[in-house]
């Protein structure tokens, strides 16, 4: 998740800051970008740093911000030549778990 991303300087400065032609996909469309395009290393750590609540575009139940936000992955994997059906499928799957665990606490 975006939110628990650290990012150096020199990695920005290489990579660019969030396009913002993305209203939803944006943070998405940069992690890509370091890590697809650019081959950046990810260093896991195993804590909880940030706590959020569910909410916002990007987790709403509305069928219509749905709708708005796979349209704009859709796009957003296009361009950078993934098979956007298989990513947004992948993408959707892996949210199940969080949806689970917040039915649960």
């Amino acid at each position: 998740m975006h939110t628990t991303v650290y990012v150096k300087r020199a990695v920005l400065e290489k990579c660019g800051l969030y396009d913002e032609s993305y209203k939803i996909s944006a943070d998405s469309d940069m992690l890509v970008r370091m890590l697809y395009e650019h081959h950046f290393k990810v260093y896991y750590l195993n804590e909880y740093i940030v706590r959020m609540r569910m909410g916002g575009m990007s987790t709403s139940f509305n069928i219509r911000s749905n709708i708005r936000k796979w349209k704009e992955d859709l796009r957003m994997y296009s361009s950078h030549n993934f098979n956007p059906y298989w990513s947004l499928g992948r993408k959707v799957l892996s949210k199940i778990p969080q949806f689970i665990k917040r039915r649960i606490k």
